[in-house]
């Protein structure tokens, strides 16, 4: 099964619902409430914790509706309950092979390029 990478699916949330919150704090509480939603072991415990955040953020339906039809759906391919059933080393974001690359590309100056053509470019 594909697992889908947690930081990134983060990322995207903070990009398009940052701005409805009241501060930080409000968001760190949020992200924190998201946070035990995607490490849940136990369905119970993830359908008892979706309810509080959408009990808690309800106002916000925007966020809520942005979750329920686009991350939730995949919940099987980032919510612990179900990749832990997946061989997958613990491993639930894929920012830290993606950060091996870096260095490279910035050496290269080159960041929208694939390493095979950068390969390729400097032969």
């Amino acid at each position: 099964k594909n697992l889908l990478c947690r930081w990134h699916i983060n990322k995207n949330i903070l990009a398009n619902y940052k701005k409805y919150f009241i501060d930080q704090e409000d968001l760190d509480k949020f992200l924190k409430a998201w946070t035990t939603i995607c490490q849940c072991n136990i369905i119970v415990l993830f359908d008892a914790q979706w309810d509080t955040v959408v009990s808690m953020y309800g106002d916000i339906s925007k966020l809520i509706l942005y979750l329920d039809n686009t991350w939730m759906l995949y919940k099987d391919h980032f919510v612990s309950t179900w990749t832990s059933k997946s061989l997958n080393f613990f491993n639930t974001i894929t920012s830290t092979a993606e950060d091996l690359y870096t260095p490279s590309k910035k050496y290269l100056q080159v960041s929208t390029r694939d390493m095979k053509v950068v390969k390729e470019w400097i032969a």
